[in-house]
């Protein structure tokens, strides 16, 4: 059995392109970096490492299937072919070798990583020709690895459709394909779900997010990337975390790698209010005389672009520490407990553009994951051998 990189949870895990909460000594438990912003910013990662903080190199192997994304100046430093596409790579291995997994791990090296990242591509669905795709990629990645001798941790990228959420028999394939053979080779995943904004999404497909990444986090790590203050709820269910960025958009999007945008990150303006749960425009908050007590707001609100990172970090990390502290119960009852008091909250301020309504569905999944319990091994193996009677006619 492949020994647990982080050692506790849940964690908030921190996806940093510059400083401020290296600098600001924050006590997270790792960063992650974009393989493209390590080129960009080759100080960045020297310093986290310098700080001993585990560094966690995202090799983005995604962007190179959408010219809007590689076709960036720091993009183009990396040593990625260009002329990839997943038909070619689907039949040959070499290719895959030599254009794909060589060079995502040589890069993650030699930027310092504290694990290896498989390479990966979105996937919409298990039938989109990406999804056999990444199963080959993970398997030559972890041959690759033994045969070199690298000995890191391995985790692993499920980057999927949000429509695969609303499909339990998709999702329960997406488990069995990725814990099936690889349970005992790899540490954890990585879990992003294009298009997904836990804010509007309805019942049914934050469900199927909560149950999948519950699957995938028996005896492993996983972190759920972009969702916002959902991935509070969902450490409260199981899921051994969540990261994001300090000052960015919550929304993963596909669209947004199709077509070259100009800069990154969320506009300034919006500080984030753990009491909703969400960001809120600062014209808003003081319509509403809003104080936060954090050491960096001192009673106020943040005032600037670094103030408005930190504040978002410490609120961050201050849920997740007081969600360390408990069993699954009580952190589903804690979770329960700041949800209603959001609603409160929200309440209190006749006429405020703040919304409610997601907050009413989260507080659902909560009740309805309560009772949700990991299957033993003889328990799945008994369902299985109940698969196969009624896939057999028997």
């Amino acid at each position: 059995m492949t020994k647990q990189f982080f050692d506790d949870n849940p964690l908030f895990i921190p996806k940093v392109a510059d400083l401020t909460a290296i600098d600001a000594g924050a006590d997270v438990p790792a960063v992650i970096m974009d393989l493209h912003h390590t080129k960009w910013r080759q100080h960045v990662p020297e310093k986290i490492i310098e700080a001993g903080i585990p560094l966690i190199v995202d090799p983005v192997t995604g962007h190179l299937l959408f010219d809007g994304a590689k076709n960036k100046a720091n993009f183009k430093k990396l040593n990625y072919a260009k002329d990839i596409s997943p038909e070619a790579l689907y039949s040959d291995a070499e290719a895959r070798l030599k254009k794909v997994i060589e060079p995502a791990i040589a890069d993650q090296l030699s930027a310092g990583a504290s694990v290896i990242v498989v390479p990966a591509f979105y996937s919409a669905d298990i039938s989109d020709i990406k999804f056999n795709l990444n199963l080959n990629l993970l398997s030559e990645t972890l041959r690759y690895l033994e045969g070199k001798n690298i000995k890191l941790p391995v985790f692993v990228s499920i980057n999927l459709g949000y429509e695969v959420l609303a499909r339990p028999t998709e999702c329960k394939y997406v488990v069995d394909m990725y814990c099936g053979d690889y349970k005992d080779k790899v540490s954890g995943y990585f879990v992003t779900i294009n298009g997904l904004d836990a804010r509007k999404a309805d019942v049914g497909h934050l469900l199927g997010l909560a149950d999948l990444v519950f699957q995938l986090a028996k005896g492993k790590t996983v972190i759920t990337k972009h969702v916002g203050g959902f991935g509070e709820v969902l450490s409260a269910v199981g899921c051994s975390g969540f990261s994001s960025g300090l000052a960015e958009g919550e929304t993963f999007s596909t669209k947004n790698l199709e077509v070259r945008k100009k800069g990154f990150g969320r506009p300034g303006g919006w500080t984030y209010v753990p009491e909703i749960f969400d960001y809120a425009n600062d014209v808003e908050l003081k319509k509403i005389g809003y104080t936060c007590s954090c050491k960096y707001c001192n009673g106020g609100v943040p005032e600037d672009a670094k103030s408005k990172k930190l504040h978002y970090l410490e609120q961050r990390l201050r849920i997740i520490d007081a969600l360390k502290s408990l069993d699954r119960a009580g952190r589903i009852r804690l979770m329960k407990t700041k949800l209603q008091e959001a609603i409160n909250f929200v309440g209190q301020h006749i006429g405020s553009p703040f919304k409610t309504d997601h907050l009413y569905r989260w507080v659902e999944i909560l009740n309805k994951a309560e009772g949700w319990e990991h299957m033993s091994e003889d328990d799945e193996a008994k369902l299985n051998e109940l698969l196969n009677e009624i896939d057999n006619g028997q």
